[in-house]
C-alpha cells in the first residue's frame, strides 16, 4: 500500500467515522429524551408519532454503526438522505 492510498483510507475513515456521529448521538438522545420528541413531533402534527420515532431513532443507530463498520455504506449514505429529506418537509 503506497503513502496516497494509506492517506486516502485514513480519511475515509474519519469522514465515515464523523457522518455516524452525526446520526449516532441524535438517535441515543431521541431515546434518552423520548417524551420531548413525542412532543414534538405531535406538536407538529407527525402521525403515528411514537413508532415513527422508534423506527427512526433505531435506523439512526444502526445506520451509524454501520458506516463506522464500512458495511452497506452506499445503502446507509441514501437512507440517511432521504430520512433528512423527511424531517425536513415534515418537521421544518
Amino acid at each position: 500500500m503506497t503513502s496516497d492510498t494509506t492517506a486516502l483510507s485514513w480519511h475515509f475513515v474519519v469522514g465515515r467515522t464523523l457522518l455516524a456521529l452525526y446520526f449516532l448521538v441524535p438517535g441515543l438522545m431521541k431515546f434518552a429524551a423520548f417524551d420531548m420528541h413525542i412532543a414534538m413531533m405531535e406538536h407538529h402534527g407527525v402521525p403515528m408519532a411514537k413508532p415513527l420515532l422508534v423506527l427512526a431513532g433505531t435506523a439512526a443507530i444502526i445506520g451509524a454503526f454501520l458506516l463506522i463498520a464500512n458495511r452497506h455504506v452506499r445503502l446507509v449514505a441514501f437512507g440517511f438522505a432521504l430520512y433528512i429529506l423527511l424531517v425536513n418537509v415534515m418537521l421544518h
